[in-house]
């Protein structure tokens, strides 16, 4: 094994200011390793679902983004289908229940298939917790 396993340097950082070299000579020295990235990565999966939980997406973003009229979401939001918060003139509704609806046939689009839909959904909660890390 000795001659597959050499000995490797490689460097890792979970932040900007914490750089750290390891050399691993056997795969001993690999297991501790390994298990501390599981779970710092756990831990990041956790942050990141919590996060996605609240992130908020406007009515026009809605619009725009999923093809859908304007006058199908104030329905929607008559009937109580979809949840929503009116706030400083501008309605919002969380990006998990816009795609409950979406998964549920409720909301279809004029342009977009479901699948496009839940894409473009996702693309924009990728997109709002990537703005939410910078700040």
């Amino acid at each position: 094994m000795s001659s597959i396993l050499k000995a490797y340097k490689f460097v890792y950082s979970f932040n900007k200011t914490d750089m750290k070299t390891i050399e691993i000579k056997s795969l001993e020295d690999l297991s501790p390793i390994l298990s501390r990235i599981e779970y710092l990565l756990e831990n990041i999966a956790c942050y990141f679902s919590q996060i996605g939980e609240n992130i908020s997406i406007s009515n026009k973003e809605v619009i725009e983004r999923l093809c859908v009229s304007e006058s199908t979401l104030f329905r929607l939001r008559q009937a109580g289908t979809i949840p929503y918060t009116y706030q400083k003139g501008e309605i919002t509704y969380k990006v998990d229940d816009i795609q409950k609806v979406i998964n549920s046939k409720i909301l279809k689009s004029r342009k977009l298939s479901t699948q496009e839909m839940l894409a473009q959904l996702y693309c924009f909660r990728e997109n709002s917790i990537l703005e939410l890390i910078k700040k």
